[in-house]
């Protein structure tokens, strides 16, 4: 069964668990780019929202695409085997920072 909705732009969404679970599917977001690899040697140095650990790896990344967005994030950074998301808020692919200091991941936004 599928549910229409409008939504508007993409930031106007909004996350609900008061109708259960669902996959969501929308035209508005751009497409989620591999920004650095953990080879790289670092990870990004913007405002943290969370974390998470994948209890089953098979879903990375997706779990940590919509995990991002419902926190109000727009970049992750993952370990290299999936196992685990760091949310954050970046802003512009401009304003993204890097650093070593949380050491080195593989970066999504």
């Amino acid at each position: 069964k599928c549910y229409f909705k409008k939504c508007g732009a993409y930031a106007d969404i909004k996350y609900t668990d008061k109708y259960g679970a669902r996959d969501s599917f929308t035209t508005l977001g751009g497409r989620w780019s591999q920004l650095t690899i953990a080879a790289d040697g670092m990870s990004t140095d913007c405002a943290f929202l969370g974390e998470y650990v994948l209890p089953d790896t098979t879903k990375f990344p997706q779990v940590c695409y919509s995990k991002t967005v419902t926190m109000g994030g727009d970049t992750f950074d993952a370990k290299t085997d999936g196992s685990k998301c760091y949310f954050k808020k970046c802003g512009a692919l401009a304003d993204i920072k890097y650093t070593d200091k949380y050491g080195a991941r593989d970066t999504h936004s």
